[in-house]
């Protein structure tokens, strides 16, 4: 792992640019997880916790559907979609 920390590290914007922020939102007893790629688009999220699974649901589906999906992910049925896709049958 130590290599390849240091091998990714090593290399440029120009080599492999990536622009990745990890959000912690506390809710009572719970925490949401939201992981977010800008430059390819990627957006996940997870939850743990005591609070009320419906109210996290609710969250986390507003934050996708906020950032939503495009008609390239829909047309590949790309992982960003099948998640948007999951949490609107679950919420």
């Amino acid at each position: 792992m130590d290599k390849r920390h240091k091998k990714a590290t090593s290399l440029s914007d120009d080599e492999f640019y990536i622009d990745y922020d990890c959000y912690r939102i506390k809710i009572c007893d719970s925490e949401i997880e939201l992981e977010m790629e800008k430059s390819r688009g990627y957006l996940t999220s997870s939850w743990s916790g005591k609070g009320k699974k419906n109210k996290l649901n609710k969250v986390v589906k507003d934050i996708f559907l906020y950032y939503g999906v495009s008609k390239e992910d829909i047309q590949n049925n790309s992982e960003r979609y099948q998640t948007l896709a999951s949490i609107l049958c679950t919420a």
